[in-house]
């Protein structure tokens, strides 16, 4: 029978960490060449994340300087 799990965990060794996959923000980002500074002058980034503030990742103090609200979901009962 096949044994499951991490095989090194018997001798003290932990499960290799992956690095987190960037997001699509992220992503955008890296296409434009943008650092941090150049984000809320970036035109560009701003169209994309007036299209997927609702459904993608973008971090919340730059929606707020750009006043771009999002919709929040509502669970009825």
């Amino acid at each position: 029978m096949a044994r499951r799990g991490n095989r090194d965990w018997s001798n003290g060794k932990a499960a290799e960490v992956r690095p987190a996959m960037p997001t699509e923000f992220e992503g955008m980002v890296q296409m434009l060449k943008l650092s941090e500074s150049g984000y809320e002058s970036s035109q560009q980034l701003r169209e994309w994340c007036k299209v997927h503030r609702n459904h993608k990742y973008v971090p919340e103090w730059l929606l707020t300087v750009w006043d771009l609200p999002v919709k929040s979901e509502s669970v009825v009962l």
